[in-house]
């Protein structure tokens, strides 16, 4: 029976989450008689009660970011990284036997896995540590099991060593899926030549329920809306994340007063004590800005939503602006027309491959511009609403092909 494991989770996210559900029943489609062993998560000690079924574990490379000093803790990594790289170089048996003991004990649970599988995310960029997660899954190349890189979107990355990293490691993946182009022109400028490159949808959309989009009734402008904001802080300085959030502020005040909405705050990361994100904090800090006369019909989502119940209730809304992407994505799978605020390439680029690149909203535009893309889908909202059914389904079906590229694989 082939055993399977899913490496570079993290499971605070509710976006993360996602991709693991869809990764998860993509992998038993295209290989019944699997079993997905494991699932290495950067903190499976915060979610295991949430996700009992996962079998959740630590991963291979574990790196600690609670250091307090910055130096410090890039000098611990950096000790840690060149020990686990050494090691990767002696024969299978020496290197449990001499890895440090949270590695070992990954190690072990690694052997008679047949494929390690990478999920899906945006993990590979200058703005993360990436070399834990590419640690990870070079890992188990060197154990000589298959290594796939699930949906990515993925940075040109910088400097000699994480680039000649990345090269050597994704070059002898056996499969890469990318959500975009401009992923795999990124890939190419490192050097990445490897054939078994394709670009398809987020793994997510496999979780759409197509059906919504003909079901529902939908009013003939949209007034009960959802938004998703986050701390975009490491995209942008200072001025340019109030800027942004004083926008997401005027942009309510104009809903409620010119157009009658009820606003929701509800977003992917967010309900959990110990994740170092909760988007309702930044949501808390926008509605205590807001009028006296608007604030009453603006509420705040806290609660944390696994990616079925966030799905669900995301479907309760006429219209979700949407900076994080998978609250974009499980809410078009839920049939909810979405305009969604970029802060990555990741985002404008599955706009741009919907062919709806001037419905995006960006960080660097002014409120006017805000308002101006919104009042457009507001005066169109059911023709909106029928391009954005089409390009769901069209993604849920490039998403579900993954299975016949995972059946290639022989294991």
């Amino acid at each position: 029976m082939c055993q399977v494991i899913i490496t570079n989770t993290t499971l605070q996210n509710g976006g993360d989450a996602g991709i693991v559900l869809a990764m998860t029943q993509l992998i038993q489609r295209a290989w019944p008689h699997a079993t997905i062993v494991g699932c290495e998560d950067s903190a499976p000690e915060n979610v295991t009660d949430v996700y009992p079924d996962w079998q959740l574990a630590s991963y291979v490379c574990v790196l600690n970011n609670s250091l307090p000093l910055k130096p410090v803790r890039l000098l611990v990594k950096g000790c840690k990284l060149l020990r686990l790289g050494l090691l990767l170089l002696l024969p299978q048996r020496f290197m449990i036997a001499l890895a440090p003991a949270d590695a070992k004990f990954a190690l072990r649970r690694r052997i008679g896995v047949h494929i390690v599988i990478g999920a899906g995310g945006t993990y590979l960029t200058n703005r993360y540590s990436y070399l834990d997660k590419l640690m990870n899954l070079a890992v188990a190349q060197i154990m000589k099991q298959k290594t796939v890189f699930f949906t990515q979107s993925i940075d040109r990355l910088d400097g000699f060593v994480g680039g000649a990293f990345a090269r050597h490691v994704l070059n002898r993946a056996d499969l890469i899926l990318l959500r975009d182009s401009r992923s795999a022109h990124n890939l190419g400028s490192i050097g990445v030549s490897n054939p078994a490159q394709h670009i398809v949808a987020d793994c997510a959309f496999a979780l759409a329920d197509l059906t919504r989009w003909q079901a529902r009734q939908y009013p003939q402008c949209p007034k009960n809306i959802a938004i998703s904001v986050r701390d975009c802080s490491r995209f942008q300085d200072a001025a340019c994340e109030a800027a942004y959030r004083s926008r997401v502020a005027v942009l309510c005040t104009w809903l409620v007063r010119e157009h009658g909405a009820t606003i929701t705050f509800i977003s992917t990361c967010q309900g959990l004590p110990l994740y170092r994100y909760d988007d309702s904090f930044v949501a808390l800090g926008i509605v205590s800005s807001l009028p006296a006369d608007v604030s009453p019909h603006v509420a705040v989502d806290r609660a944390y939503h696994t990616p079925t119940h966030l799905q669900s209730r995301l479907g309760e809304f006429d219209l979700i602006i949407a900076t994080r992407m998978h609250s974009a994505i499980l809410g078009l799978n839920a049939g909810t027309p979405v305009i969604p605020i970029a802060y990555e390439f990741k985002t404008s680029e599955l706009w741009r491959g919907f062919g709806l690149t001037t419905f995006c909203l960006h960080l660097s535009q002014g409120v006017n511009s805000w308002q101006h893309t919104v009042a457009r889908v507001l005066n169109a909202y059911l023709e909106y609403r029928d391009r954005l059914a089409a390009v769901t389904a069209a993604a849920h079906a490039s998403a579900t092909n993954v299975i016949s590229l995972l059946q290639r694989l022989a294991i």
